[in-house]
């Protein structure tokens, strides 16, 4: 297996976990502004999570750092 290869695995891994993971999911739609499943106290938990995070055109979720 090539760099690229690797590469490419990797982030389909990450990207599979993401998607099986319901609290990283609930962040990626608040992310993308699909926010019509949710209630205002879900919104309001969710929008404290996702301040952490950004997502990037492979639509994963990147962990900002904190200061």
């Amino acid at each position: 297996m090539g760099p690229l290869e690797y590469q490419a695995e990797r982030w389909r891994r990450i990207k599979a976990h993401q998607e099986c993971d319901d609290q990283l999911m609930e962040i990626k739609k608040f992310l993308k502004e699909d926010l019509g499943s949710f209630s205002r106290g879900q919104i309001r938990r969710i929008s404290k999570q996702a301040g952490l995070y950004a997502l990037d055109v492979r639509d994963v979720l990147y962990r900002l750092a904190y200061k």
